[in-house]
């Protein structure tokens, strides 16, 4: 049993789709989601369509990442006041390029799910935490630990840091399969692990894809996503060329910069002025 477990794919449909390329051609018996298949990049609904394109096609695991939950909590109200801008523009993009099906679908998907395979070990998934899309689980840390304590199976995979790592502790395994479409550990291919159960055990390997992205930076320019996301869209372009998280470097500085200003709030100018100190404009 050889499964590809996918997370973070974030609106960029052109990493997503040369991972399933890949996925078609080495044989893989099924596919995990992991969540946040949206927001951040253009044409939120060119991902939709081909997930539900692998879902058709392939054995398919699948849960809800804390962006989908951004969307339902809009639609439901339980957050309000996106608006065009640095702050919060790229969510409202997204939004506004998403259908009522498409929230319908993010509230089927569970947070969390340990998945059975026949003559396979057991394992658990979820995005941030198991009760939590938005926790951050990283190695050696106290939070990680409890949760690897009290897991009732040996492994536990999630993703939400877009950062891969595999960590033990307590018996059990931690494993981070990366980012498929927004990768910040320093490289700019995308990201997926392979999953394989031989032996009596899982064995894990990640696994990097090159894809165009020249072609989804041309998507952003001619997408309107920058004229609504700004300084956090432009940030977004230079972390695909990086491999770098340079939105929450922006974010970090223009909070900075508004604390210096003594304001309780971030304006443009204060993300203009980061975007510029950063060098992403």
């Amino acid at each position: 049993m050889k499964l590809a477990i996918l997370s973070d794919i974030h609106g960029n449909y052109l990493a997503f789709k040369a991972c399933v390329d890949y996925i078609a051609q080495n044989d893989f018996d099924g596919i995990v989601l992991l969540g946040d298949y949206i927001t951040d990049c253009p044409y939120p609904q060119k991902t939709i369509k081909l997930l539900k394109q692998v879902m058709k096609k392939y054995k398919t695991w699948a849960i809800r990442g804390n962006r989908e939950q951004y969307m339902i909590d809009y639609r439901n109200k339980d957050i309000t006041g996106l608006s065009y801008g640095s702050q919060t523009g790229s969510l409202l993009y997204t939004y506004e390029n998403l259908t009522s099906a498409d929230v319908d679908f993010f509230c089927e998907l569970p947070i969390t799910q340990t998945i059975e395979i026949e003559d396979c070990k057991p394992f658990a998934i979820c995005h941030g935490s198991p009760d939590d899309l938005r926790c951050v689980l990283k190695p050696n840390t106290e939070i990680t630990d409890e949760y690897l304590k009290n897991s009732k199976t040996d492994f536990l995979l999630c993703g939400h840091t877009h950062k891969p790592f595999v960590y033990n502790a307590f018996g059990k395994i931690l494993i981070n399969c990366g980012s498929v479409g927004c990768p910040t550990n320093g490289q700019t291919k995308s990201q997926f692990s392979s999953f394989e159960f031989a032996n009596n055990n899982w064995k894990n390997e990640l696994i990097n894809v090159e894809y165009d992205i020249n072609e989804m930076l041309n998507d952003f320019e001619k997408s309107g996503i920058l004229e609504k996301g700004k300084m956090w869209a432009y940030s977004m372009m230079k972390l695909l060329k990086t491999g770098e998280n340079y939105p929450v470097k922006c974010i970090q500085k223009a909070w900075e910069l508004a604390q210096k200003d003594n304001s309780s709030e971030t304006t443009e100018t204060h993300w203009q002025q980061a975007a510029k100190e950063l060098e992403i404009i």
